[in-house]
C-alpha cells in the first residue's frame, strides 16, 4: 500500500510493508530486497536531505514509512524508482493520491506504471 500527498512545495508519502515486530531496541527499516539497493537508498536520503520515519504497528502486522521532499523532485524520484530492479510491477500500481501536486504529476508517475487515484 502506497499513499502520495503532494503539495506546492512538500511531497509526503507513505509505504505500508508487511513485516514480523522488529528486535528489541532496533528501528524499523524500509526493504527495497537487496542490500546494495538498501544502502544505495540511505544514501540518497542522506543526500538529499529528505526526511523519513519508521514505525511498527503491530495493529496491522506491519511497518509504516513516512517519507516528505521537496515536491519539485517528485519526477527525479519517479526516474529513480523505474531504473531500480525491484521496481518491475508486473501489473500497474494504483497510489492514493491528494493535493494539487498530484494532477501536475500524475504523467511522470504513469510513466512507470503508477495510476494515480485522485478521488
Amino acid at each position: 500500500e502506497l499513499s502520495i500527498d503532494i503539495g506546492g512545495s512538500l511531497a509526503k508519502v507513505v509505504l505500508f510493508q508487511p513485516s514480523p515486530p522488529p528486535e528489541d531496541g532496533q528501528r524499523p527499516r524500509l526493504c527495497l530486497g537487496s542490500p546494495r539497493l538498501d544502502a544505495e537508498l540511505d544514501a540518497l536520503l542522506k543526500q538529499s536531505g529528505e526526511r523519513e520515519l519508521s514505525m511498527y504497528v503491530p495493529q496491522l502486522g506491519g511497518n509504516l514509512h513516512f517519507f516528505c521532499f521537496e515536491s519539485k523532485h517528485v519526477a527525479a524520484a519517479a526516474a529513480f524508482l523505474a531504473k531500480r530492479p525491484v521496481w518491475q510491477p508486473r501489473r500497474q500500481v494504483v497510489m492514493r493520491a491528494t493535493g494539487a501536486g498530484s494532477y501536475k504529476h500524475q504523467h511522470a508517475l504513469g510513466g512507470i506504471g503508477v495510476r494515480l487515484d485522485l478521488s
